[in-house]
Parts: C-alpha cells; sequence; structure tokens
C-alpha cells in the first residue's frame, strides 16, 4: 500500500499499514516497521500517533517531525479538506 492508501484507509476508518522494508544498519540487515499504520482510529508515523478520530472529527498534531512525517501530515489535512472531514488539532 502506499501513503495515500493508508490514510484513505484512515478516513474510512480501515486498518491498513505501508510495506514493511529491511535496511541495513551497521552492516547488519535489521527488520524496520512500516512508516505509516492506520489502526482504524489512530493514525501512526513510525511509533507516533500523529491523527486520531476523535468525536466524529480527525485531530492531527500540530506537532513538527520528520520531513517523512510532515509531508504525511500534509497528505491527511489535504485530503481531509477534499472529502470536507472536518478536522481539529491533536
Amino acid at each position: 500500500m502506499t501513503t495515500s492508501d493508508v490514510i484513505g484507509a484512515f478516513l474510512r476508518r480501515e486498518t491498513a499499514h505501508t510495506p514493511y522494508r529491511n535496511a541495513p544498519l551497521n552492516n547488519i540487515w535489521q527488520w524496520r516497521g512500516a512508516s505509516l499504520t492506520s489502526t482504524g482510529d489512530r493514525l501512526i508515523s513510525y511509533e507516533t500517533t500523529v491523527a486520531e478520530w476523535r468525536d466524529g472529527r480527525v485531530l492531527i498534531t500540530p506537532c513538527k517531525y520528520s520531513c517523512t512525517t510532515s509531508k504525511q501530515c500534509g497528505m491527511l489535512r489535504n485530503e481531509c479538506n477534499r472529502l470536507n472531514v472536518a478536522t481539529g488539532e491533536l
């Protein structure tokens, strides 16, 4: 699944995640988790909850994290605006 797919699943309150991958660390291949996960009620970037459904609205963190997480939050805000989903700050 792509980042857009996971965001769409989150807005439908479904579970999804971007693909898991292996990455070299000190010349050892080590498992790393998905960069974006939807639990249905929470959207998690790496290990940080960046959005959640509460009282019929999507609450999005105002905090700034990595470039990737900021891009994911921006994509979520744009999709919420496009679909007229009520938002607020987490």
